[in-house]
């Protein structure tokens, strides 16, 4: 699969992931767009 614009390196979800660093709204869209969902998705409220 090409990754084109919606690239997210490997290392930035591992922070993500492990608490380490706090996506920013532009590597949320990234994210949401890769898995195929809704930006609001990625949130639990």
């Amino acid at each position: 699969m090409d990754e084109g614009d919606f690239a997210v390196h490997f290392r930035t979800i591992q922070e993500i992931e492990n608490g380490r660093t706090n996506p920013n709204v532009n590597t949320l869209f990234r994210i949401s767009k890769r898995l195929k969902v809704k930006p609001k998705d990625l949130f639990d409220f």
